[in-house]
C-alpha cells in the first residue's frame, strides 16, 4: 500500500511539473491526475482500506468552447486577410503617390485652360503634353501595381494551399497516434486541436470525433478533407478561361472538385475575392477610363487643327487610339504626332486661325461631360466613385475585423480559464503531492520498523 502510494504521489509530481513546463506552451491543456479508493479488504466483519489507485490522467478541456473558438477563428481568418490585403490596395490610390489619377486629371485640365488662353504658345503646349503624359503615366501605373497586387495574392494562395495540405497531413498523423494511444494521448490530443484552430484561419471546415477518437474533417461545400489517415489535397488549377481556382481531390489527384465559389470562411475565402473581384474589378474600371475617356476626347480633338505645320491638317488624335476595353489602360499612350511635336495638339476649329480656342475649349468640356456609366458620370467622378467604394470596403473590413476578433479574444480568455496552467494552482498541488510522497514514505519506514519489531518477538 505505501508503494503504491509512492508511486502515485510521484505521479501527481510528474503531472504538475508537466503542466508548469508547458505554461507558456500554445494550445496546451492542463492535466489532472484522477485517482481513487481502491476496494476495501474485508477482515474480521470490518471493511479495511486497501490503498490508492490512478484511474486517468485527464486535460481540461470544453469542446464547446473549442468548437466555437474554431468557428470563430475561422470567420477571424477571413475579415483579418481582407482588411489586411484592401489596405495594400488603398495604397495604390494614395492622394499623395504619383500614380494618383484625380491629381493627374485636374493638372491635364488645367493645362489645357492655359492652352485656351495662349493657343499659339509654345510653352502652354509643352505643358500640355507633360500633363498628357502624367495622366497616361497615372493610368498605367494604376494598372501595373493592380497587376503586381494580383501577382503577389497568387503568390500567397500558392503558399497558403501549401500550409493547408501540411495541416492536413499533420491531422491525419494525429489520428493515427491518437488512435493507437487508446484515445488516451493528451498531448496529441491538444496538438491536433491547435492545428484544427489554425486550419480553421485559412479554410473553412467542420469537423467530428468517431468514437475510436479519429477525428473527420470536412472542407468548403461538405467535402471530406480528412478521415482516419486519408487525407485528401488541395490543389490550384487555371480553368478553360485561364482562371486561377483552387480544386479538392483525392490523395492521388482523382476526383477534383472546384470549391472556389464555396469558400465562406478563412483567408483563402478572402484571397480570392479580394483577387477575383476587388483587384479585377479595379482593373476593369481602370481600363473602362482609359478607354472611354481617350476614344471620345480623341473623337473632339479630331475635329481641330495644330499650329505650324499642322495649321492645315486634321484628324488627329490626341491619345494613342485603344480598340478594346480590355488592356486599355496597358495600352494607352499619347499619339506617336502629339509625342513629336507639340504643335500637332489641336486647338482652332479652322485652318490658319493662329488664337483660334474653339476645339480646345471643347477638349476642356470633356471634363465635365458625362460619358461613362451609359451617360450619368463625368472622369472625374466616375473615377472618385469607384475609389469612395473601395474606401467603403476597406471601411467595412476593418470593422469586421475589430468585431471578430473581439469574439476570439473572449472566447481564447474563456477557453484559458478552463485550460490554462495557473502556476500558483500548479506550485500548491506540487507541495500537496510532495507532502503525501513523504507520508507515504513514512508509511513505509513505519511497516519496517513493525516487521522488525514482530520478528525481533520471534527471537
Amino acid at each position: 500500500m505505501g508503494s503504491e502510494s509512492l508511486f502515485i504521489n510521484r505521479q501527481g509530481v510528474d503531472t504538475s511539473g508537466h503542466n508548469i513546463a508547458n505554461a507558456n506552451t500554445e494550445g496546451y491543456s492542463r492535466q489532472r491526475l484522477n485517482t481513487s479508493a481502491r476496494e476495501p479488504i474485508g477482515h474480521i466483519g470490518m471493511a479495511i482500506g486497501n490503498g490508492v489507485m490512478a484511474e486517468s490522467i485527464t486535460r481540461a478541456n470544453d469542446q464547446y468552447i473549442d468548437k466555437q473558438l474554431n468557428d470563430s477563428k475561422q470567420v477571424l481568418g477571413e475579415s483579418s486577410t481582407r482588411s489586411e490585403e484592401l489596405q495594400k490596395i488603398e495604397l495604390i490610390y494614395n492622394t499623395e503617390a504619383t500614380t494618383n489619377i484625380a491629381n493627374r486629371l485636374a493638372e491635364f485640365f488645367a493645362s489645357l485652360h492655359d492652352l485656351s488662353a495662349y493657343p499659339e504658345d509654345l510653352s502652354a503646349r509643352t505643358n500640355v503634353r507633360e500633363a498628357g503624359y502624367n495622366l497616361v503615366t497615372a493610368i498605367k501605373g494604376v494598372d501595373e501595381s493592380l497587376r503586381t497586387a494580383k501577382s503577389d495574392v497568387d503568390s500567397q494562395i500558392k503558399w497558403e494551399t501549401g500550409e493547408i495540405n501540411h495541416l492536413l497531413d499533420r491531422i491525419a498523423d494525429l489520428n493515427v497516434k491518437i488512435v493507437g494511444s487508446d484515445g488516451k494521448a493528451n498531448d496529441y490530443l491538444d496538438e491536433r486541436d491547435r492545428v484544427l484552430r489554425k486550419l480553421g484561419e485559412k479554410i473553412q471546415i467542420s469537423y467530428y470525433t468517431t468514437d475510436a477518437g479519429s477525428i473527420v474533417v470536412r472542407g468548403p461545400g461538405q467535402t471530406l478533407l480528412v478521415e482516419g489517415k486519408e487525407v485528401s489535397k488541395l490543389d490550384l488549377r487555371k480553368n478553360e478561361k485561364g482562371d486561377l481556382r483552387s480544386y479538392i481531390s483525392a490523395s492521388d489527384g482523382s476526383f477534383p472538385i472546384d470549391v472556389i465559389d464555396r469558400l465562406k470562411r478563412g483567408c483563402m475565402s478572402a484571397l480570392f475575392y479580394v483577387r477575383n473581384n476587388v483587384i479585377d474589378g479595379l482593373m476593369n474600371k481602370n481600363n473602362e477610363l482609359a478607354y472611354t475617356f481617350s476614344n471620345r476626347f480623341n473623337e473632339v480633338h479630331r475635329q481641330g487643327f495644330g499650329v505650324g505645320a499642322y495649321n492645315e491638317t486634321t484628324g488627329r488624335n490626341f491619345f494613342k487610339e485603344v480598340h478594346s476595353m480590355k488592356d486599355a489602360a496597358m495600352n494607352l499612350d499619347l499619339d506617336e504626332h502629339i509625342a513629336l511635336d507639340v504643335n500637332a495638339i489641336a486647338t482652332a476649329a479652322s485652318s490658319g486661325s493662329i488664337g483660334d480656342n474653339v476645339v480646345v475649349n471643347r477638349l476642356i468640356d470633356m471634363q465635365k461631360k458625362k460619358i461613362f456609366s451609359d451617360g450619368s458620370s463625368d472622369v472625374e467622378s466616375f473615377y472618385s466613385d469607384y475609389v469612395s467604394k473601395l474606401g467603403a470596403d476597406i471601411q467595412r473590413a476593418n470593422k469586421k475585423k475589430e468585431a471578430d476578433d473581439l469574439i476570439v479574444k473572449e472566447l481564447d480568455s474563456r477557453r484559458e480559464s478552463i485550460a490554462g496552467v495557473s502556476l500558483d494552482e500548479e506550485a500548491v498541488n506540487m507541495m500537496k503531492w510532495q507532502t503525501a510522497f513523504a507520508a507515504s514514505s513514512k508509511v513505509i519506514t513505519t511497516a519496517d520498523e513493525m516487521l522488525d519489531t514482530v520478528l525481533s518477538l520471534k527471537r
